[in-house]
């Protein structure tokens, strides 16, 4: 019997899980990798490459209006590299406004402009 009010209990909420409104906030983590020149010299001095290596990194939005919003996210080099001598880790990061317009019923789109 407890079994069985479980499982009603989660197709029930399955069921009226459809009919939710979307969400207002959501943030994620994730990994990726950069593909820019070599190294570069000039006046003698060496300017480092960011391409190579892992970049994990944390993204959030968050819907103010309903179409409208903000986003942000920060991105930075798993290992460090050599800047000359010294040690370096790259950091990215940007901020953004969001448009969301409706394209049809069941699908939409996202604009970003901003900065970083």
């Amino acid at each position: 019997m407890k079994k069985l009010m479980l499982v009603a209990s989660a197709a029930a909420f399955l069921v009226f899980a459809s009919s939710a409104f979307a969400q207002g906030f959501d943030a994620t983590f994730g990994f990726g990798s950069i593909t820019s020149s070599k190294a570069s010299t000039s006046n003698g001095l060496i300017f480092p490459s960011e391409r190579g290596g892992l970049y994990p990194g944390f993204t959030a939005d968050l819907m103010v209006h309903r179409r409208l919003g903000i986003e942000g996210d920060v991105f930075w080099r798993a290992s460090q590299g050599l800047y000359g001598s010294e040690p370096y880790r790259p950091i990215l990061w940007s901020f953004n406004a969001i448009w969301v317009p409706r394209i049809s019923k069941n699908s939409s789109g996202e604009v970003l402009a901003g900065i970083g």
